[in-house]
């Protein structure tokens, strides 16, 4: 279905359902690390899930490009030709369950378990490269070329081959990879009845350690001489590759460790502190600057002075515009409640005569104290008998915490709900969202956060199970110190009541609690950060809270100031029990309180 001819523009879809032209639509390369993914180099993109790595590489294959630039000449002849090959990690190809049954037996040798998963790895590339060839890249062949071509990429590994055609070729591969899954089914099949055997009659691809002349780089070196008069490197697009076996991460690497970037260039995308393994097949390391370079997508400053508020403007506006709405200004669409912002304004003019009345000790702006307090008075004074209803296009891109799905998937609801309470009316026709659907939207997609990843995963888990102890620390943790911080935020004594985040003392961590913050990054609760400390001497990590909890939490979402320093005692306190770590803090309010927050970045 078309993009214009629905009624909701902040749907989102797959980026495999989307046509290339819608797609090149949709996307916005402004204002992110768009050179970086098409620089000529190795990189690894690490993102929140929902934070555009699947679009930003779909837009790489190359009919979007050739949307883009126009024509495939003009493509050709930019600066950074290259020829995209999307592989989605995620499908569940790689990683079937029966695989890992596999990897797991102790019934079958490892090694002949990881050589045939590599087989079926490496022949799923190639099935993706040739795909890609003919169905974007048709117009370039030469089909007087396809026999010779296709010799030189079988003869050395393959036996009776007579493809005459791409085609041909990619049934090979995919022939292969179902020789392989139709012998795990039938072992499967028959597990655990004596004389069961896993029985592959095929031949697997030689020294899989890719050192020099292997399969995957004569297969991209002569295709690529099947293409006339481009020498553009093949892309080979790994998105969400922290799905895949460490092996099948340790083939990635070792095409990595080679720096053949003229040929062969690899991009992987992966959620933070979820691919983990940075070693090639002979255990050799790889490592940053030297074989790759690392973006990390994940914005942490939302505010209208930085680039990610410019993308999500720039994301929103196109979508109304494609879809046909007559109203194309997001700031319009979705505005701030007008009695919230009259109450800002007179904490603002409140906290400024408080700055005039302070005693000689005053701070040196005027300006930065408005900034610093008003918005804490605000929430201090206006909000005793209600709560902040977080409406308006800005708050809504500080609740996205610098995640785009978390911006999208909101804004659907508040339209879907809109269209429910008007079914009369034509929602394209829509002035603007009202603040009681904002605010309830943003409050159940806030709640929502916990519930899905937290408390309905844990309801199918055993009691006993590792995972479950994970998610109830961190349900723990959350609430411990989401409270800490709420309480900050109402007293009116707190020298940086907006603090949302904390820093851990401790380099050495218990492991149960140092997998509760690592599943706390991975699943984006908590943004991970370096900071030097005061002295110079130590780098402190810090978590900071995804604001999409903040209307949970009725916490400040605009910006936010210095952070709570944290041992490693007090957070197995706030995981065991929320009443004590809070009262730990309250003794400390007084004198010491300062000694517990370090100052080292605000916006």
């Amino acid at each position: 279905m078309p993009f214009s001819t629905l009624k909701n523009p902040f749907e989102i879809k797959p980026p495999e359902e989307l046509s290339s032209e819608l797609l090149q639509k949709l996307f916005v390369k402004e204002y992110t690390e768009h050179n970086a993914f098409i620089g000529n180099y190795h990189t690894f993109i690490y993102g929140s899930r929902g934070s555009g790595k699947s679009m930003h590489f779909k837009y790489l294959e190359p009919k979007c490009q050739i949307i883009e630039f126009g024509n495939i000449k003009n493509f050709l002849d930019s600066e950074y030709p290259f020829i995209g090959v999307y592989i989605n990690c995620n499908k569940g190809d790689f990683t079937k369950t029966d695989f890992k049954k596999l990897l797991d037996s102790t019934e079958i040798e490892s090694a002949l378990v990881e050589k045939m998963l590599t087989h079926y790895f490496v022949m799923d590339i190639a099935e993706s490269t040739i795909k890609t060839c003919i169905k974007q890249l048709g117009e370039l062949l030469d089909k007087k070329k396809e026999e010779r071509v296709i010799k030189q990429i079988t003869e050395l590994y393959f036996t009776n081959v007579n493809a005459k055609s791409l085609s041909e070729l990619k049934t090979i591969f995919h022939n292969e990879k179902k020789k392989i899954n139709d012998s795990v089914t039938k072992y499967q099949m028959n597990y655990g009845i004596p004389g069961n055997r896993l029985e592959l009659e095929m031949d697997f691809l030689a020294d899989v350690s890719l050192e020099e002349d292997t399969f995957l780089h004569r297969l991209f070196a002569s295709l690529r001489s099947e293409i006339t008069k481009m020498e553009a490197p093949y892309y080979l697009l790994f998105d969400e590759a922290n799905e895949l076996f460490d092996f099948q991460k340790k083939i990635i690497n070792t095409l990595i460790s080679q720096r053949k970037h003229s040929l062969v260039c690899i991009k992987v995308s992966c959620q933070s502190l979820s691919y983990k393994i940075y070693t090639d097949l002979k255990d050799r390391p790889i490592q940053e600057t030297h074989d790759y370079y690392l973006v990390d997508l994940d914005s942490l400053y939302t505010t209208d002075k930085h680039t990610y508020y410019d993308r999500m403007k720039k994301i929103a506006e196109k979508r109304l515009k494609i879809a046909g709405f007559r109203e194309k200004s997001i700031n319009i669409l979705i505005p701030e409640n007008p009695s919230e912002v009259e109450k800002i304004k007179t904490a603002e003019e409140e906290t400024a005569k408080e700055y005039d009345n302070l005693s000689d000790k005053k701070p040196s702006s005027k300006v930065d104290y408005i900034r610093k307090y008003a918005k804490a008075r605000f929430f201090q004074r206006s909000l005793k008998k209600t709560s902040y209803g977080y409406t308006g296009f800005e708050n809504l891109v500080h609740f996205s915490s610098g995640i785009i799905r978390s911006f999208l998937e909101p804004c659907y609801a508040m339209l879907k709900e809109y269209e429910k309470v008007n079914p009369t009316k034509d929602v394209k026709e829509i002035e603007y969202i009202p603040y009681d659907i904002q605010r309830n939207e943003i409050i159940k997609y806030s709640n929502s956060f916990i519930t899905k990843e937290i408390k309905e995963p844990m309801k199918i888990l055993s009691e006993y199970s590792e995972e479950r102890k994970i998610l109830e620390g961190l349900n723990n943790l959350l609430e411990s110190i989401g409270t800490l911080f709420s309480k900050r935020l109402k007293n009116e004594e707190s020298r940086e009541p907006r603090i949302i985040s904390f820093a851990v003392k401790d380099s050495v961590r218990d492991n149960h609690l140092q997998k509760i913050l690592d599943y706390a990054v991975q699943k984006a609760f908590f943004h991970q950060k370096w900071y030097r400390a005061k002295s110079g001497h130590e780098m402190f990590e810090c978590f900071i809270l995804n604001r999409r909890l903040c209307p949970r939490l009725q916490l400040d979402l605009s910006s936010f100031q210095g952070r709570f320093e944290l041992s490693q005692d007090d957070l197995f306190v706030a995981i065991k029990d929320k009443k004590t770590f809070i009262k730990r803090f309250e003794k400390e309010r007084k004198g010491k309180e300062a000694n517990r927050q370090l100052l080292l970045f605000d916006y």
